[in-house]
């Protein structure tokens, strides 16, 4: 009794394993077919950019900047992380949908556009949040002159 249970356990996670096996490389393959390798390159130079961009002062370590970005955040650091993370969001058949579309010829256009797409919208959020920056200190003024009040007041210690 107890070698056949000791079987069918080992069946069970065998067949658990291949499943598993088939998902992890369809995740693997929606990597490549998005073009994520790529599209991570080219986001740690922007994102190094945008850094000496707000903090001109690590200008002289732009070389140290961009060698940290792309040692903690290169792919293959991230490409396992990366494929769980999806196999927690979609079933091995939505992969492969996904796959598929990423294949297709509008798919692949996304795929093209999506490094561009991603920067513009952080440029976009960049710019609106320095325009309204004077605001952001108006209202942090605003809070700390109302805090000191209180406190003068002893309604708060």
């Amino acid at each position: 009794m107890k070698k056949l249970v000791a079987s069918v356990c080992l069946c069970a996670s065998s067949v658990a394993f291949s499943e598993g096996d088939s998902h992890l490389d369809a995740a693997y393959k929606l990597l490549e077919v998005s073009n994520t390798e790529k599209t991570l390159t080219q986001s740690i130079d922007q994102m190094a950019e945008l850094e000496l961009q707000n903090n001109p002062a690590l200008l002289p370590y732009r070389d140290i900047l961009r060698n940290f970005y792309a040692e903690v955040l290169s792919f293959e650091s991230l490409k396992d992380d990366y494929a769980y993370i999806y196999m927690d969001h979609f079933t091995e058949a939505e992969i492969r949908e996904l796959i598929e579309f990423h294949q297709s010829e509008i798919g692949q256009k996304l795929v093209a556009s999506q490094p561009i797409i991603v920067r513009q919208t952080a440029e976009l959020g960049q710019e609106r949040v320095m325009n309204g920056i004077g605001d952001l200190r108006v209202r942090i003024e605003d809070e700390a002159m109302r805090i000191a009040r209180e406190k003068e007041l002893g309604q708060i210690d």
